[in-house]
């Protein structure tokens, strides 16, 4: 996509359309093919629930890394940075990023 075009009118809402249209695809696309290829119903259709999940949980953490990393560095008294997501709300943490839950495909 050329930045240039940003200056003509109309373009920056045909770009968030483009991202929406892309949006719907992705998650009409993954709907079905969890449907119909995994079996799955309701919430577990939506591609990548468990992140997106966790997404407001991650940007949280990012917005508060980001005030104790700029008050530091404006010369303050550092924050005490605590991140976890999923596991500080109470809710049972998941070993994503391990090999813990990994199934072979059959």
């Amino acid at each position: 996509w050329n930045l240039q075009n940003l200056g003509h009118q109309g373009v920056c809402s045909e770009l968030l359309r483009g991202i929406l249209l892309v949006a719907a695809v992705y998650l009409l696309v993954g709907c079905v093919y969890k449907s119909q290829a995994l079996g799955e119903t309701g919430l577990a259709m939506i591609p990548h629930v468990h992140f997106w999940r966790d997404y407001p949980d991650l940007v949280r953490d990012g917005v508060r890394y980001a005030a104790a990393f700029v008050t530091e560095l404006l010369g303050g008294r550092p924050l005490p940075f605590v991140g976890g997501g999923a596991a500080t709300l109470g809710r049972p943490s998941i070993d994503r990023d391990t090999f813990a839950n990994f199934e072979p495909l059959k």
